[in-house]
């Protein structure tokens, strides 16, 4: 019945998140009872999680050693043929792979936060083969095809990124090939007048592809392509975000590039900056603080975090670098005065404002200076009352 395939599905999926697929496939195979099994045969005990159980196969036959990779690529075409040929078919394969890429993505994160290395190096270098092999198929240049190819790559890239500035050889390989496989599927959508009226799918393809670019260490490639999209879209925050963490990593190896994180750049028609920056984003979102307090702070945050770093990379100019560090301080402080319970970001300002403390030679006592600060306005407030 469904509880009895559902419970060995979910002992298929234990033993791939802890790197025994080998015992996962024994599971799924099950001539009886097994998931795969079922699923094949449509029986009625797996109606449901048909979808779910190929993509769990998927990740067994790319990671058993060695790779059943025959069984793989026929999983993947049972993936497409569940997908079906319908006006959606695109769409819901799509969903598909995105998903995988996901669960792809946490299980390398999780082996990376855990230090398992030699297993993350053994499911990388798994996928990495498989989807090279993907992408000489016949169908390898189909849409989906890449963008279960590129979501892959995007995740691969991820479970080695480091973070600006600081991302390893094998990442950027990684990301590099997602983008490759991006910009391919751009080209595919360019060709074909159904993707033109998906606008919106694309937008957020060229934003995966920015990504990809950012990741990689290719920035200005980057911001040319977000700001492609601000051109059609001049009011998307998450494209808006993106440009303003772009320019933010940059700054890692071009310091200049701290400033216009903070106050954007690209002058549009109207004069405004094209792309808004830090400055304007937190303004933008403190005029509807209920509905976008997560933009607010994240804008806050980087602003000041923004104004710390430059003042590291100027520490030969120790003037400058006090003056601006100063300021961060401010811009914190600025926030605290709007927001005291910093919309549950109290870890984060506390961690920064340390930091700058301890950069300026003052006690590290985070936000208990505010704190204190405040009571102490608040005191002085009360005697010019009385």
């Amino acid at each position: 019945d469904a509880a009895l395939a559902g419970a060995v599905f979910t002992m298929a999926q234990i033993q791939v998140e802890n790197g025994q697929p080998e015992k996962a496939i024994s599971w799924l195979e099950n001539p009886k009872f097994g998931p795969l099994t079922l699923v094949k045969a449509n029986h009625h005990a797996a109606k449901g999680f048909a979808t779910e159980t190929y993509k769990m196969a998927l990740r067994a036959y790319i990671g058993v050693k060695p790779q059943e990779l025959k069984k793989a690529e026929a999983t993947m075409d049972a993936l497409e043929k569940l997908a079906g040929k319908d006006a959606k078919a695109t769409e819901n394969l799509t969903a598909i792979y995105i998903s995988m890429g996901r669960q792809l993505q946490q299980h390398l994160q999780e082996l990376r936060k855990t230090g398992q290395k030699k297993e993350l190096e053994t499911v990388s270098n798994a996928f990495e083969v498989f989807l090279d092999r993907v992408t000489k198929r016949d169908t390898g240049g189909s849409y989906a095809t890449l963008n279960w190819v590129g979501e892959t790559y995007f995740s691969l890239g991820t479970g080695f990124d480091d973070g600006p500035g600081t991302t390893s050889a094998k990442a950027k390989t990684f990301f590099d090939k997602a983008a490759t496989a991006y910009a391919k599927m751009l080209e595919i959508a360019e060709k074909d007048p159904k993707y033109k009226e998906q606008p919106a799918g694309l937008i957020s393809v060229r934003l995966r592809l920015a990504d990809c670019y950012c990741r990689a260490g290719k920035y200005d490639d980057s911001i040319k392509l977000v700001t492609s999209v601000l051109r059609i879209r001049p009011s998307l925050l998450t494209a808006q975000v993106q440009a303003a963490e772009t320019y933010q990593a940059k700054g890692a190896t071009d310091p200049a590039s701290y400033a216009l994180a903070k106050a954007g750049s690209t002058p549009g028609k109207d004069g405004q900056n094209l792309i808004w920056g830090w400055s304007k984003l937190s303004k933008q979102a403190a005029s509807n603080y209920m509905k976008f307090a997560d933009t607010f702070h994240l804008a806050r945050l980087k602003m000041a975090e923004g104004r710390y770093q430059f003042a590291l990379a100027k520490k030969s100019e120790p003037k400058l670098a006090k003056a601006v560090l100063e300021q961060a301080k401010k811009d914190l402080w600025y926030t605290y005065e709007l927001h005291p319970d910093l919309g549950g970001n109290e870890a984060k300002y506390e961690l920064l404002l340390k930091k700058i403390q301890k950069s300026l030679g003052e006690k590290e006592v985070g936000l208990a200076e505010f704190k204190q600060r405040d009571k102490e306005t608040e005191k002085a407030n009360t005697a010019d009352t009385k």
